[in-house]
């Protein structure tokens, strides 16, 4: 197991008809705001409650979908306000469709690691593209790339 990149996750609006909130966001104020959230089978909303939990708050969201397509969608064309990984919304942000806000209160974080069995180590071609897709992830994440 070896980890590969740390990623925030932010509290997202539309930009044409969602709420704005506070430059940074702490899930403990958060205004009253409807939310849309993955379900509980989704690994994300594991992340998501496990820094709730452990932070004393309690959100109870609105919606709850599994797709996080259709979840950018949802949040796009209402006044919904979602929590998802930055990477996920970084386009519609960049095109002016959404708005991101960092969660400075509990800061959530995913952390996304590589695991391979150790009797059958991850050859060349396979570093090589883990290398490619991590270092996409820290240049749409960050803006830039650290090749």
């Amino acid at each position: 197991m070896a980890p590969l990149l740390d990623e925030e996750m932010v509290s997202v609006t539309s930009a044409a008809h969602g709420v704005e909130l506070s430059a940074e966001v702490d899930l403990a104020h958060l205004p009253a705001v409807e939310l849309v959230l993955p379900t509980r089978r989704n690994g994300l909303r594991g992340v998501l409650d496990a820094e709730l939990m452990a932070a004393d708050i309690v959100i109870k969201p609105t919606f709850e979908i599994d797709l996080l397509s259709t979840i950018v969608q949802f949040v796009e064309q209402s006044q919904v306000a979602t929590i998802l990984p930055r990477v996920v919304v970084q386009r519609e942000v960049d095109e002016g469709l959404l708005r991101a806000y960092p969660i400075v209160s509990p800061p959530i974080v995913r952390h996304i690691i590589r695991v391979s069995h150790p009797k059958r180590p991850i050859g060349p071609a396979a570093h090589a593209l883990i290398e490619i897709i991590t270092d996409e992830i820290r240049r749409m994440t960050t803006g830039v790339s650290v090749r």
